[in-house]
């Protein structure tokens, strides 16, 4: 799989999702916390790591639908302006209409930022 990197825009990601929390929002209260930069929302990685998934290569015509996550785990904060990527690995597929895999984000620096297991619908034979 080629390496589609892909630079978090925090700002465009919040607007879209329409977070409102002033982790988000405020300049001041950010400066109140820990993070270095604008956090990107745990859902917005989510769909980050969606649409690298779509760009790998790795789901044909075969595949018809996400159906769910059998687990999401945010490992590391993700912020504006990180590299990141997918690792997407096989794993045992549920029934013969259900493929699952393992989605890792990570950024260019090797940090792990998130990992999930996801569930898709695929055609049947």
């Amino acid at each position: 799989m080629t390496a589609q990197w892909m630079k978090l825009d925090a700002s465009a990601i919040i607007a879209l999702g329409g977070y409102t929390h002033p982790l988000f929002t405020d300049d001041a209260y950010l400066a109140t916390t820990p993070f270095a930069a604008r956090p990107v929302p745990g859902q917005g990685l989510l769909l980050v790591m969606g649409g690298l998934a779509e760009q790998s290569g790795v789901y044909g015509e075969e595949t018809l639908a996400l159906l769910g996550f059998e687990r999401v785990d945010f490992v590391a904060p993700a912020v504006d302006g990180d590299d990141v990527d997918i690792e997407i690995e096989p794993l045992e597929p549920e029934s013969a209409r259900v493929t699952r895999w393992t989605w890792r984000c990570v950024r260019a620096d090797g940090a792990v930022l998130a990992e999930a297991v996801a569930r898709f619908l695929v055609r049947g034979t």
